[in-house]
């Protein structure tokens, strides 16, 4: 009887607990205090002031976050007739998720960070404007000022779909005794270093017991 009051003692505690966690667990105010968004009352008033309102959904988080918040913020206080609303998604994979069901429902949002690799998909969902006709309006805007290569990145068909936002470069390490042991240099195209790869795997029988790359 003891054992079965203490149960159900330990069971309302937890449930207890439970609740008040969820109180308290309040997800805009923990996603807020990560990016710093400190000035709500602010951006309300610019907010209302604006003509244009847009939505900018993004999945930076932490210090990266707190840079395109102030990005955002500072564009803001210059075009007083458009206010970019930003709203953090979490993550990539929470990015894309939402993305496709917002686009299936008809309410995506105006401005999207994007891979370059999900164009295809957003394409697919007539869910992407072709931005060429934008700039060729604006004197002000000059692609040679971005790198060939990721501007590149973001064509589909010869056509502009989207503008190089944030990128991570690729590095290549490795190990230099393993290269040195194998009579290999340095690799320095994608050819050597497919090369350097199957000389440096080792195979006893159908065991692969040493990769040359990973």
């Amino acid at each position: 009887m003891q054992t079965k009051t203490k149960l159900i003692s330990c069971l309302i505690i937890l449930i207890i607990v439970t609740v008040v966690l969820f109180i308290n667990f309040d997800l805009s105010a923990i996603i807020s205090r990560e990016l710093g968004l400190n000035n709500n009352s602010h951006r309300s008033k610019l907010a209302q002031k604006a003509k244009i309102k847009l939505v900018f959904w993004h999945a930076m988080g932490g210090p990266l976050g707190k840079v395109v918040v102030k990005l955002v913020d500072q564009f803001n206080e210059t075009h007083p007739d458009i206010f970019i609303k930003e709203q953090f998604m979490g993550n990539y994979d929470i990015l894309i998720q939402k993305l496709i069901s917002s686009i299936i429902s008809n309410s995506q949002p105006d401005i999207s960070q994007v891979y370059e690799s999900w164009t295809t998909m957003i394409k697919k969902g007539n869910a992407i404007v072709r931005l060429d006709k934008y700039i060729e309006k604006e004197k002000d805007f000059n692609k040679e000022d971005m790198y060939k290569v990721l501007l590149e990145n973001n064509m589909y068909d010869g056509e502009l779909m989207s503008l190089p936002f944030n990128k991570s470069i690729p590095v290549l390490y490795y190990n230099k005794d393993m290269f040195k042991a194998a009579g290999l240099s340095r690799p320095d195209s994608w050819k050597t270093l497919a090369e350097a790869a199957q000389k440096l795997t080792i195979r006893s029988g159908d065991k692969v017991t040493q990769w040359g790359i990973e």
